[in-house]
């Protein structure tokens, strides 16, 4: 079995929830994978930029980027992103052209319940 479908077959068995067979993966594919990378959480800026880069070409005028960016503290890039895209598919299931502040807002709200109840679980 080549490396890639040990790989495959661990995601698929811890999908399945077949737990015994993660012992059974080749330790040396875990040494391929062993790299761990650390990210800081962006800051207000950071966070107000991209939240602008991901929204500004349907947002109305004068939204409030940094006051938004508080909304998301404790966020990473990945789930104010991910925010972000749940804000512009909201939009086109509701036929709106054009996004508002308050509706950013609640899906970084959503977002940041998410993050909460899956750090509770994992605690």
């Amino acid at each position: 079995m080549t490396s890639g479908e040990q790989l495959k077959a661990l995601l698929k068995s811890h999908a399945d929830g077949d737990d015994d067979r993660f012992f059974s993966v080749d330790s040396a594919l875990f040494r391929r994978f062993d790299d761990i990378l650390h990210y800081d959480l962006p800051a207000r800026a950071q966070i107000a930029e991209l939240l602008k880069a991901r929204l500004h070409a349907v947002a109305v005028k004068r939204i409030r980027w940094r006051t938004l960016a508080t909304s998301a503290a404790g966020l990473s890039c990945a789930e104010v992103t991910r925010a972000a895209d749940e804000v512009l598919k909201d939009a086109l299931i509701r036929e709106r052209n054009l996004v508002h502040e308050q509706d950013i807002r609640a899906m970084l709200k959503e977002r940041q319940d998410l993050a909460r109840r899956l750090a509770a679980s994992r605690a």
